[in-house]
């Protein structure tokens, strides 16, 4: 039997702070900066014994950590844009529950961040 995890980010929501410049009438640059609250999911095969057999691990995290992103905005109308970023988010280092195999009972960490790029349409309401 093998050993596998599997850990990924459900989903996250970021509160930033977003200064900006405008490079030229149409062309903006940003700079994003703040703190990220994640869900964390981790899901852990590992032999439980000395047949064959596979005991699962399943759990989940709430994380908060840190956000920072890059971008640029081009304006097409007053009310529409196109923009590109890049992001980052890091929670650092995050344990889960230690799980038992047939010889030892384990500690279970990693180190979570991701990068993003992201390219869309804005539109402001006016």
């Amino acid at each position: 039997t093998a050993f596998s995890d599997s850990t990924q980010i459900q989903y996250h929501t970021d509160l930033l702070f977003v200064p900006g410049i405008k490079l030229s009438e149409s062309v903006l640059s940003y700079l994003k900066v703040g703190l990220s609250l994640a869900s964390i999911e981790d899901n852990l095969t590992s032999p439980a014994g000395y047949t064959a057999v596979n005991t699962a691990y399943n759990s989940s995290k709430n994380c908060l950590g840190f956000a920072a992103g890059l971008g640029v905005e081009k304006l097409i109308t007053n009310n529409l844009s196109l923009f590109t970023e890049a992001d980052y988010h890091d929670y650092g280092s995050v344990t889960f529950p230690n799980f038992q195999n047939f010889s030892a009972t384990y500690t279970h960490k990693t180190h979570i961040y991701s990068y993003d790029a992201v390219v869309g349409v804005s539109y402001q309401f006016a």
